[in-house]
């Protein structure tokens, strides 16, 4: 299961549930996931105002502990339809280096439809282009999805 897969079926526990909140481990049961990858997904959540989590910090631990889950209006709205929660959070999406030549070109070729002999458009369609094409750009990209530091 995706990440984007875990959020939309998180938001879907959550709306089905009576109340819209559950308990942190009744939310691990539901999703089948371990509890690290399951707060990991429900702080990114969170942070994007989808769900709000009641937790505590004890002393020792460098994340906090989830008690509840809860349902925020955002989440809601877009829970309650699933072609918005898939605009959101598509499950077909591929980041591997492989399918990046791909991806570029597809997006050229859109930018060059999008010119359309339109003069000052031609223009910033060559800059991306060249942007794209500089091998410097392609390095720092691969470094990126190699899981390197780039420089």
């Amino acid at each position: 299961m995706t990440n984007n897969e875990l959020s939309k079926n998180i938001l879907s526990i959550l709306l089905d549930s009576t109340s819209q909140k559950l308990k942190f481990s009744d939310l691990v049961t539901a999703t089948g996931v371990d509890k690290k990858r399951l707060a990991l997904n429900l702080f990114y959540l969170e942070a994007n105002g989808f769900v709000e989590l009641r937790s505590v910090y004890s002393s020792d631990s460098l994340f906090p502990e989830i008690y509840f889950v809860s349902l925020k209006q955002k989440g809601l709205y877009f829970a309650e339809n699933s072609k918005r929660l898939d605009a959101i959070f598509p499950s077909n999406m591929d980041y591997s280096l492989a399918n990046l030549p791909q991806l570029l070109e597809n997006l050229k070729n859109a930018l060059k439809n999008w010119a359309d002999d339109d003069p000052e458009k031609l223009k910033l369609y060559s800059e991306i282009n060249n942007f794209f094409s500089n091998p410097l750009f392609i390095e720092f990209i691969e470094e990126c999805y190699s899981g390197k530091k780039p420089r």
